[in-house]
């Protein structure tokens, strides 16, 4: 590949496209599905991210800027269907036939096996270039990453960052089976299901802040979905626009070269980014957030941008609206990942509390009785006593003894608290 700051020759023009937004496409054709257009934007994203692989980038003094992403599809069992709309990306995906999937039950040994296998060449102005992409799909991230948290994920922080930048330099391991394994152009992508309780108990706090969490884009879904249906019945044409997006996709992964912003869309990018860094400085004081908002916008909302643009077109250009629609994607969810990144670590109170709070939105009042019936798996009366006292230190609630029982009275027109005076 080219280093940065090379002048390289214009995307050379793939297929002809169905489709003049592969995103949007897409949520139309899963739209009969009873999910929610967040589940299904975010799923059409992953899908062009994991096209793209390492064949575009972004030039950088650092080196390179790749548009793989980290997504987590957050929502609570049974309200929306979201390894549905999900799955029926992964089958578009899986039907190219040139995407490496990452097997679900994995071990960090057999994790690298795969990222091996993944690897390919593409041609670049009469070059061959290294890569190794690869898909990571958790329809339950819960039950994927239940035994091997914690060394697996040092590889998916390393590879989410495509390192080494330098493709020709292979990340290498010694292991005892198949000697040094190497592997040239590492670039993942992630996309998965899971709870908000499987994140707020089993990752570590220290992950939220500056690793493998921080690089998670969380996708939360409270809302009921869009749509009911009992029995989903295929429709006519549904298999010729399915064939066209297969199609599309295969137009996206044919993509090779650097991708550039106009001088408008870096105008915009950089009036974001700096006052993204004030909020932080200013507002955010919570060591737990500044992982995320710290990548907010580099890379986020940069890699975003690659995507919503190669959605579109193949040309490598990435206007302004790009990195607006980019920034507004990232910004719509980004207040639910903050509540968890606040409460996430090993306070046994922090998931309970999270709780409430929600309870505390939709009721004003809530009973010893209550808590004690929606806890007891987790705490006992003495651990319902703290947790509301810690909910009144906090400045959600007030515990009062009324006529309609013991408990914790909601204040009115409640703000949330600052973040550096959360305790958890």
């Amino acid at each position: 590949m080219p280093g940065a700051g090379v002048v390289v020759p214009p995307l050379p023009p793939p297929e002809t496209r169905k489709f003049p937004n592969f995103v949007r496409a897409f949520m139309s054709f899963v739209k009969k599905q009873e999910s929610t257009d967040k589940i299904r934007m975010w799923t059409g994203l992953s899908l062009v991210a994991t096209a793209l692989e390492r064949r575009v980038w972004q030039a950088r003094t650092y080196g390179h800027l790749f548009p793989n992403l980290f997504i987590a599809i957050v929502a609570p069992p049974g309200l929306v269907k979201k390894s549905t709309t999900t799955g029926s990306g992964m089958s578009l995906l899986r039907e190219m036939g040139t995407i490496k999937f990452v097997p679900e039950q994995i071990t960090d040994a057999s994790f690298v096996d795969a990222m091996v296998r993944s690897y390919k060449e593409f041609e670049y102005n009469g070059r061959k270039c290294k890569q190794s992409p690869a898909l990571f799909y958790g329809s339950e991230l819960s039950v994927t990453l239940k035994d091997t948290y914690g060394s697996i994920v040092e590889l998916f922080t390393q590879f989410f960052d495509c390192e080494p930048n330098n493709a020709n330099m292979p990340w290498t391991r010694s292991t005892i089976m198949h000697g040094n394994a190497n592997i040239h152009g590492p670039c993942l992508n992630i996309l998965g299901c899971t709870t908000p309780d499987w994140l707020r108990f089993s990752i570590p706090a220290e992950q939220m802040n500056g690793g493998f969490a921080s690089r998670i884009i969380f996708v939360y879904e409270n809302e009921m979905p869009d749509c009911m249906i009992s029995i989903p019945k295929p429709e006519a044409g549904d298999e010729s626009y399915r064939q066209d997006l297969i199609n599309d996709l295969k137009c996206i992964q044919g993509m090779v070269g650097e991708m550039r912003m106009t001088s408008d869309a870096e105008k915009l990018f950089h009036a974001l980014y700096v006052t993204n860094k004030n909020l932080i400085a200013t507002k955010f004081k919570n060591h737990r957030l500044s992982g995320f908002l710290g990548r907010k916008l580099s890379p986020l909302t940069e890699k975003l941008a690659m995507c919503w643009s190669a959605s579109e077109r193949s040309d490598g250009i990435i206007e302004e609206t790009h990195v607006h629609t980019a920034f507004q994607a990232i910004s719509m969810i980004e207040q639910s990942v903050l509540n968890d990144l606040v409460f996430a670590g090993k306070n046994p109170l922090s998931g309970p509390i999270s709780k409430v709070i929600e309870l505390l939105e939709t009721q004003n009042f809530v009973t010893t009785t209550q808590l004690s019936r929606e806890f007891f798996r987790d705490l006992d009366s003495d651990g319902v006593m703290k947790l509301m006292y810690q909910l009144q230190q906090m400045g959600y609630g007030k515990i009062v003894n009324s006529t309609a029982g013991f408990g914790l009275q909601a204040i009115e027109q409640l703000a949330p608290p600052a973040d550096e005076d959360v305790l958890v």
